[in-house]
């Protein structure tokens, strides 16, 4: 053992003093560090193969200049605000020239102006700016590139056929010069027709989604030219799922060799060609390193291309692939001497420290074994001691992770509970105050009373249960408002008149403030309340006493709210456990409860910065403080509202006794109207609980054509085949959830119009407020209030009716009119608009026409025209031609028969006849009626 502890301590001391000596050689036989310029780079995007063989090049090329040091490459990921912010840094990091790929010109160009300004060289790399104030560009010439695809097309198609073109990124310039150089190329043949453009943002997947609708919608196209071969491989890959790969041509650019490249591409026929885009990274090294070494330089450095087909494609992919087992050798090359110096460095430092142990031991041997020998007895009660701790540690822990999982378990339960319950209450609140409203005996009343009562108890506890378990988990977000607190708290106590009056207890209020305006969470101090007045009345007997007072501490700056009673009271032992969770001492005469309430008020007034105070004597009564301070600093930014949040969180569920009737807090149940014997609007109905969607299709379907689905994804299906007046869903569901569902009905041009309705067990005020931001026109918690449920639907149906009867069927030229639409529907609106009278004059300006111009089919077209105006998509086309029939008609310049050609009736006699109907005289006596009046 001793020996053992010997070496041990030996090799450590060596060590150390082997190191140091090391370190103290290796400084002296250090070479000198040459001097360096640093340079920063920022690429657009480093995810593309063709700017990934850009910076290998790069990282090859810097090995021939040892004075060059690049920073790491800032990836700005397609984000030009995030390109601004990158370049920013690298100025930061005092570097001597910047490299750049602008990700779009015009928001780059400014700080690139700035950057030269400042003295610090910029090399423009593959892109521009839409300035002159730069040191170098490096670039493949990108109108040329887009000249011989022209040139190239033209060749392929025999200077006859419909061209679709797949941009990059509009706002780079490749894109913009390739553009251009393109279409110049096609004006010189008049047989070339570029029919339609797509953008693919220089990704594959932009093309995978837009281009398989593009091509169903226009199956005239014979080729495409697309920006880069990435996006080119996606269009041939959509033509292949399409059935259209042998009669579409394919041209891309870029031309990399490897896997999937332009030139492997070629080479398989997937494409017919590609251009090749030199990358330019070595050059873009050596243009730096002749700038900071002060070597003349050209300022544009235009890098030159080829185009690869069928004829050359052979001999570029050899010669490719050449180069790259070239690169590949000297990569491997490059290696193996950064491996031999690293083992030279190695061999130099172990000879250091041997020269050093050898000198340490000596002078430490004799040290060493007198230490270990009267150490040696200490480090064995150590080890001793060390497992002692180990095992007690070991043990805490494993208690420990019980516990979480024991924690983590009962939060779980709670919320999935909760949840659950609020569905079966949904249904039996529904059911109960429906059959209230039909009336009965007396003693049935009373027996619905009671059963009403219960479940809004029960639902009392569920909301409790919710709250229990965003606070375990830390999610109970505040939202403070300022307030008057003695209005709020007066009018809180109206809902326990009734109950003190039924049951002669004095409830008394008092308030030495007239105003006292606090920042407090209205949803959150409600149930404070709540839970401190239902155990007042719970521990107060008949004919007792509860006072509620609001006072101001001026002293500690703080707002005092005291609850006090003259009942049965506390005894000491249990007013120290009072706040617990779960804990529950003496049962009140109004009977016992969960032990949930006052630890939750305790929790909820902790989150303001305040604090909760009992004072309870057995036989005197109880008193309770709940303190806030003033002001709002004490809370965080995120947690304040601007404005004051109407109503409470129980406003709905008062307190109540066994033996009370309450009436249900709804709104008055309308007179019966006669049912049509076709409804007339059709309601979309999601929800994946079959027994409360059964309940309200029985409910609504006497007003309303419902159709259900019982998950997200069918609704979503049935709300574009069919397109509903309004839709209803739950939020909660499988395949697809509510919030998701209402993204995507909101920005489908198909269904954006249809107004949204959701049913939800999440109650809390985040959830709302972010259903109502995703879209949804009404937001109601689970258990509903049926009638209240069927006046939103009534009120949303209504309003989009008062909306077409506003617009009767004549768009408003100012698009401010249409402020009350959804914006992708005005934007509907006015692309409608636009294609009706652009199309006017032509007599076979048809609905179908217009359906292949939106990408919707006719029904869905009819539809969405009908649900915005009000009339179908030929009378419109009716209305509009008429109108500006008659306007022509006032400028007197035409015939009558000329004007019905212009605004395309085929037939006069036709044109005479639907202008009489329209406007109850000729086109002649129209002109002539409104000429005397003028």
């Amino acid at each position: 053992m001793e020996d053992r502890l010997l070496a041990r301590y030996s090799f450590w001391l060596l060590a150390l003093g082997s190191m140091a000596a090391a370190c103290w050689l290796s400084g002296c036989f250090q070479a000198p560090v040459p001097a360096q310029f640093t340079i920063g780079f920022s690429q657009c995007t480093t995810q593309d193969a063709w700017r990934q063989t850009m910076e290998a090049e790069m990282r090859r090329a810097l090995s021939f200049y040892p004075d060059l040091r690049l920073l790491p490459i800032a990836d700005a990921q397609n984000d030009s605000k995030r390109q601004i912010e990158q370049i920013r840094a690298l100025l930061a990091q005092g570097i001597d020239l910047l490299v750049v790929s602008p990700n779009e010109a015009e928001p780059i160009t400014p700080l690139i102006e700035e950057v030269y300004a400042r003295g610090i060289p910029v090399i423009l790399l593959d892109r521009r700016t839409n300035s002159s104030l730069y040191t170098a560009y490096l670039g493949g010439d990108n109108t040329e590139i887009g000249r011989a695809a022209g040139e190239y097309a033209a060749r392929l198609l025999g200077e006859k056929g419909e061209i679709l073109e797949i941009w990059g990124l509009r706002g780079s310039t490749p894109a913009i010069d390739r553009h251009d150089g393109f279409e110049a190329a096609l004006r010189r043949y008049p047989g070339l027709h570029p029919r339609a453009q797509l953008d693919g943002h220089w990704e594959k997947e932009a093309v995978q989604e837009q281009l398989p609708a593009l091509l169903q919608q226009h199956p005239e196209i014979d080729l495409i030219f697309a920006h880069n071969d990435r996006m080119a491989l996606a269009a041939i890959q959509v033509a292949q799922r399409l059935g259209r790969d042998r009669s579409l041509r394919v041209i891309g650019v870029d031309g990399l060799p490897g896997p999937n490249g332009g030139i492997e591409l070629v080479s398989q026929g997937l494409i017919n060609a590609t251009l090749l885009y030199p990358t330019g990274g070595e050059e873009a090294i050596r243009i730096a390193a002749d700038i900071l070494h002060h070597r003349p330089f050209q300022k544009e450095n235009l890098l030159q291309t080829t185009l690869i087909d069928n004829r050359n494609v052979r001999i570029i992919e050899m010669q490719s692939n050449k180069i790259l087992q070239q690169q590949a050798s000297i990569k491997r090359q490059e290696e193996r001497i950064g491996e031999q110096q690293r083992i030279f460095q190695n061999q130099t430092t172990a000879l250091y420290v041997l020269i050093a142990s050898l000198a340490v031991s000596i002078l430490l041997g004799a040290w060493l074994y007198k230490s270990l020998i009267e150490r040696k007895e200490a480090f064995r009660q150590l080890e001793q001691q060390k497992e002692e701790i180990l095992d007690q540690r070991n043990q805490i822990l494993a208690m420990s992770d019980k516990a979480e999982a024991a924690t983590q378990a009962q939060v779980h339960f709670f919320t999935n509970v909760s949840h659950e319950f609020r569905t079966p209450l949904t249904l039996i609140l529904a059911a109960v105050e429906g059959l209230q409203a039909l009336g009965g005996s007396r003693e049935t009343k009373q027996d619905l009373g009671l059963v009403r009562t219960n479940a809004i108890r029960l639902l009392r506890l569920v909301n409790q249960l919710m709250d229990f378990s965003k606070v375990e988990q830390q999610k109970m977000q505040v939202r403070a408002s300022e307030n008057e607190l003695p209005v709020f708290v007066k009018e809180l106590l109206q809902a326990y008149r009734k109950v003190a009056d039924k049951r002669n207890i004095e409830l008394r209020f008092f308030s030495r403030e007239v105003s006292l305006p606090v920042w407090f969470d209205v949803h959150m101090l409600d149930k404070v309340l709540f839970n401190l007045l239902s155990n007042a009345f719970k521990f107060t007997r008949d004919g007792g006493r509860i006072d509620v007072v609001v006072i101001k501490d001026p002293i500690e700056n703080q707002a005092i709210v005291k609850v006090e009673d003259n009942g049965s009271g506390m005894s000491a032992e249990h007013v120290a456990h009072a706040f617990e969770r779960f804990y529950q001492g003496p049962v009140p005469p109004a009977g016992g409860g969960t032990g949930l309430g006052l630890s939750l008020s305790r929790e909820l007034v902790q989150l303001h910065g305040g604090e909760i105070l009992l004072w309870s004597e057995k036989g005197v009564g109880t008193r309770f403080e709940v303190k806030l301070p003033l002001g709002k600093t004490h809370f965080q930014d995120d947690q304040l509202l601007p404005t004051p949040v109407e109503g409470l969180a129980y406003e709905a569920y008062k307190f109540y006794t066994d033996d009370d009737e309450p009436q249900p807090a709804t709104l008055p149940a309308p007179p019966p109207a006669q049912q049509d014997p076709a409804p007339e609007h059709t309601l979309l109905l999601i929800e994946d609980n079959s027994e409360l969607r059964q309940f309200l299709q029985r409910k609504l379907g006497k007003d309303y054509q419902v159709l259900e689905a019982a998950d997200g994804e069918s609704g979503l299906d049935l709300a574009c085949r069919h397109v509903p007046d309004l839709i209803l869903s739950d939020v909660m569901m499988p395949a697809r959830e509510g919030l998701s569902l209402v993204k995507i009905l909101k920005s489908d041009l198909r269904t954006s119009h249809i107004p949204v309705v959701l049913l939800t067990a999440k109650a809390g005020m985040e959830q709302k407020i972010e259903g109502i931001q995703t879209g949804a026109d009404a937001y109601l918690t689970k258990p509903f209030n049926l009638i209240f449920l069927q006046e939103i639907i009534k009120n949303l149906l209504q309003s989009r009716a008062a909306l077409r009867e506003r617009f009767g069927g004549n768009l408003p030229a100012d698009s401010r009119r249409l402020a009350d639409v959804a914006q992708i529907d005005q934007q509907f609106l006015q692309k409608f608009r636009d294609a009706v009278e652009q199309q006017l004059a032509d007599p076979q300006l048809s609905v179908q026409g217009l359906c292949a111009g939106f990408g919707l089919s006719r029904v869905q077209l009819y539809r969405k025209v009908k649900s915005l105006l009000g009339e179908s998509v030929n009378d419109y086309i009716q209305h509009a031609r008429l109108k500006k029939a008659s306007l022509l008609l006032l400028e007197g310049k035409h015939s009558v028969a000329e004007v019905a050609y212009q605004v395309g009736y085929s037939s006069p006699g036709y044109f005479a006849t639907a202008f009489k109907t329209r406007y109850q005289c000729s086109p002649s006596e129209w002109r002539e009626r409104q000429g005397k009046s003028d």
